[in-house]
């Protein structure tokens, strides 16, 4: 019996941290996109063609950026899962794609509880949102850059890093 407990140990999850809208700092640059050939958002069950959004550059907490092959917290921008362009560990520096439809000015920045971002549908997103909120999640200052336009999904992911 304890031995079958044991082997069980190492599959074992953490309880997922609670962001109390803390865990991002700040939200460094905003800028504008637009693709001319669009691409499936991967990162919510919907999987939506991204004509155009945002990039941000955020200043995260790296203990939310610590990678993992096990889990990670989810983060949004109000509702949405966000894409991420790199790992942000350990400079704490989160690079991310942002779909449009999203208001990122009037949008809290979150981390959710572990899941895969593209099991997360519209319902299950504004439940997210809702508790952010609740726990204290409010937008974060920023100013836009100016828009650019670029060829593709491939062109957007080297121009945030």
């Amino acid at each position: 019996m304890i031995l079958s407990l044991l082997l069980l140990l190492p599959h074992a999850h953490a309880a997922p941290p609670v962001d109390d809208g803390h865990a991002v700092r700040a939200i460094l640059s905003a800028t504008p996109f637009e693709l001319t050939t669009s691409y499936p958002y991967d990162w919510s069950a919907e999987h939506p063609d991204v004509k155009s959004g945002t990039l941000l550059v955020l200043d995260v907490d790296p203990a939310w950026l610590v990678p993992s092959d096990i889990h990670q917290a989810v983060l949004f921008v109000g509702a949405v899962p966000a894409e991420r362009v790199n790992t942000g560990f350990p400079d704490g520096r989160l690079v991310v794609i942002v779909p449009a439809g999203v208001d990122v000015a009037r949008s809290p920045v979150y981390f959710s509880g572990y899941d895969l971002p593209e099991r997360i549908d519209a319902a299950a997103g504004q439940k997210a949102l809702e508790g952010a909120v609740n726990r204290g999640a409010l937008p974060l200052p920023m100013t836009l850059a100016t828009g650019v336009v670029l060829r593709d999904h491939e062109a957007v992911m080297k121009a945030g890093l």
